[in-house]
């Protein structure tokens, strides 16, 4: 969405602490700063006045979740995420709220910037389900490094030796009964 601006800008208060990142990002209710820490920690601000805007509440997360989604679907509940224990469909460590909407999708709001995490449907599920069997990591579906996967790629280079093997030692009892 293109900014909407109404007048002048003002940089955000930090209120003295260091930047990692810096951003304006438009909202249904106009454009805010969302601000970095290093920490990993984040904030927004008014973008007229500069002044930090408190934590997304559900009423908010709610607004937002709504206008990101372009589905036919009607939220029905708007439930926190914490930070130490984010769900398997979202997998980020951040506070969020998860919009979920009665055709199953489940659109997650950071709970302290109010940016837009992660869009999840059925299909999305589906293809997410499919790539963790793929890696052979059906529980985190992130690690490519997994445990199984490298056990199922050295059986595999076994398997391929071992026919090595054997098709040269066909090629020479051949040759022995030929003779």
């Amino acid at each position: 969405m293109p900014l909407a601006l109404s007048g002048p800008v003002r940089p955000p208060d930090t209120r003295g602490r260091t930047l990692q990142a810096l951003a304006v990002e438009q909202r249904p209710d106009g454009p805010v700063w969302v601000i970095g820490f290093p920490d990993g920690g984040a904030a927004r601000a008014s973008l007229a006045t500069g002044a930090l805007l408190p934590p997304v509440g559900p009423e908010e997360a709610q607004r937002l979740g709504v206008a990101a989604y372009a589905g036919a679907g009607h939220p029905v509940r708007v439930t926190r995420t914490p930070a130490d224990k984010p769900p398997l469909d979202l997998r980020r460590p951040r506070p969020a709220w998860a919009v979920e909407f009665d055709d199953g999708a489940r659109v997650y709001v950071d709970a302290e910037t109010g940016s837009i995490l992660a869009l999840r449907t059925a299909q999305w599920r589906w293809f997410d389900l499919m790539w963790g069997l793929h890696i052979l990591d059906p529980r985190g579906r992130e690690d490519t490094s997994h445990p199984l996967l490298i056990g199922a790629a050295a059986l595999g280079v076994a398997g391929v030796l071992t026919g090595i093997v054997l098709l040269f030692a066909r090629r020479r009892r051949r040759r022995t009964t030929r003779a």
